[in-house]
């Protein structure tokens, strides 16, 4: 969203705008993004949770949060307008993909809710892989129809954009993906609240809160510019101070997802832990179901094998007395 900012406010003058590295103030919050997005990650990847389901999801969005932030702040280590093109094309990969891990958290949250149990999201998240990843590659790619050209005066990646003229290409690639994750994910959270009571009944109220975290940042972090934006495209004049405020606000979201992962770590591995004792428990049942079994096959052969001895004709005295009227009877005939 910057990025549209920035193309309506100096295309008023120039018709250039700056999009790599971003340069002073403006370069804090993606810096502050970087930098926590890699610290969540490591605390994930120590974690003896890494494998679970829930804690791969918050390692998603932090690995898109840096690619997004990342290419901002560093050099233009190559001055060829293709590897600008490159870099655009993974900053745009990112921030797509972390509003989709964003919206499939509200999704998560919602399965959970309805199912009253944690475990769900198991069997459900390789579709949310193929769905972070096919999506934002898609949107990424749209990112090459952007004319991104490299200036060696300045060693900056710029975008050409004519005088006066707001930037819809961005618009349409750019802003509408995001603002289409925003409503999703309020609608899956207005859909949730009204089961939400059976789900803290259930004892699983403190989870709520990792769940309902991600989908809350990025409503809040791209709200206000989405609005902004909607108001730039319409022709509505705006303060320019209030431009400049948004302008790094929205780039702050890689620095709350990691703030939240390290402010519900313990509920994430208390959630692992669950799900790590109901398997436990489950291979419990499953082992003295199958003992029981056998042991019920055993007492029933064992019966089966007492009943015929018990029988008259089977008894061992009967068996060897060759009697008069037995089959087996010596005496001569």
């Amino acid at each position: 969203m910057f990025d549209i900012f920035k193309s309506a406010i100096e295309a008023q003058a120039d018709e250039t705008v700056t999009y790599f590295p971003i340069r002073g103030a403006y370069a804090i919050a993606p810096i502050l993004s970087s930098i926590s997005t890699v610290v969540a990650v490591i605390l994930c990847l120590t974690t003896k949770s890494a494998k679970h389901p829930l804690t791969r999801m918050i390692i998603a969005i932090n690995l898109s949060d840096f690619l997004f932030t990342f290419p901002k702040v560093i050099p233009v280590l190559i001055g060829e307008s293709w590897y600008c093109d490159l870099i655009q094309v993974v900053s745009r990969f990112g921030v797509i993909s972390c509003v989709v891990w964003s919206t499939l958290f509200a999704h998560a949250f919602m399965t959970i809710v309805q199912h009253v149990q944690m475990e769900v999201i198991d069997k459900r998240f390789k579709y949310y892989v193929i769905i972070g990843v096919v999506l934002p590659a898609a949107a990424g790619l749209t990112a090459l129809a952007g004319e991104m050209e490299y200036d060696g005066s300045n060693h900056s990646c710029d975008h050409a954009v004519a005088n006066g003229y707001f930037d819809w290409e961005d618009f349409v690639f750019f802003a509408i993906p995001i603002m289409v994750g925003c409503f999703y994910s309020c609608y899956l959270y207005i859909k949730t609240a009204r089961r939400l009571k059976n789900f803290v009944r259930e004892g699983h109220e403190k989870y709520v809160f990792t769940l309902i975290l991600y989908p809350g940042i990025l409503i809040i972090c791209w709200g206000p510019s989405l609005f902004l934006n909607f108001l730039y495209a319409v022709r509505v004049p705006v303060n320019i101070n209030v431009t400049k405020f948004f302008q790094a606000w929205d780039q702050l979201q890689g620095f709350f997802n990691g703030l939240a992962y390290t402010g519900s770590r313990q509920i994430v591995l208390n959630a692992c832990k669950r799900r790590f004792r109901c398997k436990k428990k489950k291979a419990s049942r499953l082992l003295a179901a199958e003992e029981e079994r056998e042991h019920h096959i055993e007492g029933h052969d064992h019966n089966e094998e007492q009943d015929f001895l018990d029988r008259p004709d089977s008894s061992p005295g009967r068996h060897f007395s060759f009697g008069e009227n037995d089959s087996f009877n010596s005496s001569p005939k």
